[in-house]
């Protein structure tokens, strides 16, 4: 049986622009999210994931980021696409050597890090499952596809095997002009 799912993607929102004033307003509502660096027409997608309110899931990304909790990486290499080197890696065992002793330079990456990426999300009702095959079946399509921009991709594994549901189908809308690499309009998972 073959469940199809429709995305209406919002965005490109950001949590830091030029003038440092954030345009991103999320909805209190469950859903999917894809945080992407790239050019105005063409997207990277860099991490996807699901969330029972996608505005507080976004702000705990936001504050693990500029705490130290999330790797960081030079602005520029996520801006330019290149290969992705951090500049920091958390290590909760030793938290104090580096987040701490460097906070000034680790505190200025988060935020630079925060203003390179774009956040566009789609609101999906219903049970958590049906949130995490349409998660699921998104990064199943960027981590199986041979590309140049794999590097970008945060993701490391799937919340759902595609054994475990049955087939789905996600049909993307996306905002007019946007194009997210790799990302077809439909995706069978």
């Amino acid at each position: 049986m073959l469940t199809e799912i429709s995305l209406d993607w919002k965005g490109p929102f950001h949590f830091c622009s030029p003038n440092n004033n954030p345009d991103v307003d999320p909805p209190n509502s469950p859903g999917v999210y894809l945080w992407t660096v790239g050019n105005c027409e063409t997207k990277y997608i860099s991490y996807v994931g699901e969330a029972g309110n996608i505005r507080n899931r976004l702000y705990t990304h936001m504050v693990y980021t500029l705490g130290g909790g999330y790797w960081l990486y030079d602005a520029g290499e996520l801006l330019s696409n290149k290969t992705l080197n951090p500049v920091y890696k958390p290590s909760p065992g030793s938290w104090n050597n580096s987040f701490l002793q460097d906070f000034s330079n680790i505190s200025e990456a988060a935020y630079k890090n925060l203003a390179a990426f774009q956040i566009f999300w789609a609101v999906v009702e219903g049970e958590t499952h049906v949130r995490r095959m349409v998660e699921s079946c998104i990064i199943n399509k960027l981590m199986t596809d041979e590309n140049q921009y794999k590097s970008l991709f945060q993701n490391d594994r799937i919340s759902v095997k595609a054994d475990e549901f049955h087939q789905i189908k996600v049909v993307s809308n996306f905002p007019q002009g946007i194009n997210f690499y790799n990302i077809d309009k439909e995706i069978i998972y």
